[in-house]
Order: C-alpha cells, then structure tokens, then sequence
C-alpha cells in the first residue's frame, strides 16, 4: 500500500504569482494534487475515490469508475493525522487521467515530489506512472523493482533515462517526501 498526500509536478521554466506548493507558480505545474483539499476529493459512502482534481489550473483530474479499483480516503490516516489517499496495489487500486500523456512535453525538464508511505515490499509500487507504458512517452517515480530502493524513469518516444538510489531510502511505515529532478 502506499499512502500519498501531496503530489506536484512542474515540466515548464515559467513562474506566476500565485500560490502553489512551496511558491511555484501554477502557470508552472501541469498537475497538483493536494489531499488537504478535501473539496479537489469526490468519495462514495464508503470514502472510495472516484475523482481527484487538479488544482494546477490545468484540469488534469484523475478518476476511477471501477469501485473495487478506487483508492480510500481517510481525513486523519496520513502523518500527523493529515488527510491521505491510500492505494493497496493487491486491489490495483489507482487513478488515470487518459488524456494526459498526449499533452506532456519532456523537453524542458521535469520536477517532482510527493509525499508517500510505502507499508508493504511491492513489486515496482509506484507513486504515480503518467504515459503510455514502459519505453512510450512515459515518466513514473516509485519503488524500484521489490527493493528498497526509489526511482524516477522518464521516456520520450523510445528514448528514455533512469535514476535510482541505490541507499535503501524506501522504508516500509516511514513517511517520506521523495523528489525528482530530470534537467532538460
């Protein structure tokens, strides 16, 4: 399972005036999701989520239509009893936005963080995975394989990089934030 808060992404060089996560301008995000947000959140009764939107001003939302896929939201279940999404992938719970990877550009460069909670050894858990799939216009950070190490892979058409720890700092039960910087 995976626990995340706070995921933003900047692919562009730009900055606006406006409040974001830590300063950035939203002209420079092209997704920002905030589980603090709670009205960016559409749950079921059983808190299953079935949309996250973005608040980067892009309407890159997320959704799930398959209840039994849907993540869970807890208003107390991240650190310091802050609201969470929780993604169990025994359940493939996740969310997609199918029009998203036709509208990334890697030619810029891309900046990324979130703040997860890896509870369980997975096989390549991801944090998020935007694209079409591995080696096809792709860009996901998560754990790496069923190590404790972390990864950030991106790939434009067939040509792609990889960069991974190699320290362990993926650790079961530990929130951490993890950050990802792909210069252009």
């Amino acid at each position: 399972r995976i626990q995340t808060l706070v995921l933003a992404t900047v692919i562009t060089n730009s900055v606006f005036a406006q409040y974001s996560p830590g300063g950035i301008g939203r002209g420079s995000l092209f997704v920002w999701l905030n589980a603090q947000n709670t009205s960016s959140i559409t749950v079921d009764g059983s808190n299953r989520v079935s949309q996250w939107s973005d608040l980067s001003g892009k309407n890159n939302h997320f959704t799930q239509s398959t209840t039994a896929s849907r993540p869970v939201y807890g208003a107390a279940t991240g650190p310091s009893s802050r609201p969470a999404l929780t993604f169990t992938s025994s359940s493939s719970q996740h969310l997609s936005n199918t029009a998203l990877p036709n509208t990334l550009s890697f030619t810029s460069g891309v900046s990324s963080f979130a703040v997860a909670n890896f509870t369980s050894t997975g096989n390549w858990e991801r944090i998020y995975d935007f694209g079409n799939g591995a080696a096809s216009n792709n860009i996901w950070m998560g754990r790496y394989g069923n190590t404790t190490n972390f990864c950030f892979e991106g790939w434009a058409g067939s040509t792609g990089a990889q960069a991974y720890t190699t320290g362990g700092p993926v650790s079961n039960g530990t929130n951490f934030i993890y950050e990802a910087v792909q210069a252009s």
